[in-house]
């Protein structure tokens, strides 16, 4: 849903406010739960596959269904938690 700039500018009643806080909030939990998991599962490939192997993160990224860019940011947190 797109919001035109000049319904902005409108009064929200406290009630509105606090249930879309609540909607964002939950969407971002889930978000970061779908982000742990996914990481226990790249964490899980890696060990089998390897840390250092050429194309492992394109390998991962096809078998999660994933783009490779998101395989490269998990191993990089991966790494960074590691340490």
């Amino acid at each position: 849903m797109v919001i035109p700039p000049a319904q902005w500018r409108i009064r929200t009643d406290w009630n509105t406010v606090c249930a879309r806080s609540s909607g964002r909030r939950h969407y971002h939990a889930a978000r970061q739960q779908a982000a742990r998991a996914r990481r226990d599962q790249v964490f899980e490939l890696l060990l089998r596959h390897g840390w250092d192997n050429f194309g492992v993160c394109a390998k991962i990224a096809r078998e999660l269904h994933v783009h490779r860019c998101t395989i490269v940011r998990d191993r990089q947190t991966l790494l960074r938690e590691m340490d």
